[in-house]
């Protein structure tokens, strides 16, 4: 065999390790993202609380904007009296109610807005929450509270949570007014949310 051929070869034999070794990284790469992502635990693992408003009048949306303190004292939402948005809590997400809708101009029609406005928290800490309903504009809403317990396994070994539910009949707001809340909410399987007039000050 030749010095040229024998070249070849170990060029082709290198070649192919690299190919290897890249392979390898990449299976190896798939796989922990895999059993990261098995390992993630659900928003429900140990408790899920929803607080949403919805209009009970003509308009989209609802006349309020939410604002949820938790059992610690931190907050998350929106306040349009300070203008303001609170993202204190842990694993909370908060969706509508600041941004503002575009007037009709010269026969051009307003902007769409979307109609969900709540607060959503993964993992919520047991306890009473203090939620205040703050006005945006004169109308009619209703408000859900959701919530689930934490995961137990049933008598099939499978993760399962216990949901809850609790609503308030169509209130009326107007600009600035607050309406206050207490949600008590457990993680503890079988207890339901409550949800109640904060007593006045």
């Amino acid at each position: 065999m030749t010095r040229r051929p024998l070249a070849r070869v170990f060029c082709m034999a290198r070649m192919l390790r690299i190919s290897i070794l890249l392979l390898l990284f990449f299976v190896s790469s798939a796989e922990a993202q895999a059993q990261e992502k098995q390992q993630a635990p659900s928003c429900t693992a140990q408790g899920y609380l929803r607080v949403a408003v919805y209009s009970a009048g003509k308009d989209v949306r609802a006349p309020v904007a939410i604002v949820l303190a938790d059992p610690e004292g931190r907050r998350v939402g929106f306040d349009p009296l300070r203008k303001t948005e609170y993202s204190d809590v842990p694993q909370a997400t908060y969706v509508g109610g600041h941004e503002t809708v575009e007037p009709v101009v010269d026969g051009i029609p307003a902007k769409p807005v979307s109609s969900e406005q709540y607060v959503e928290i993964c993992h919520p800490t047991g306890g009473q929450y203090q939620l205040r309903l703050i006005g945006i504009k004169q109308g009619a809403y209703t408000m859900s509270v959701s919530a689930a317990s934490r995961e137990f396994l049933d008598s099939s070994d499978k993760p399962m949570s216990l949901d809850s539910r609790a609503e308030i009949p169509a209130a009326t707001t107007r600009k600035g007014a607050v309406q206050s809340f207490l949600v008590v909410y457990s993680r503890t399987p079988g207890v339901k949310v409550r949800v109640k007039p904060a007593p006045q000050k």
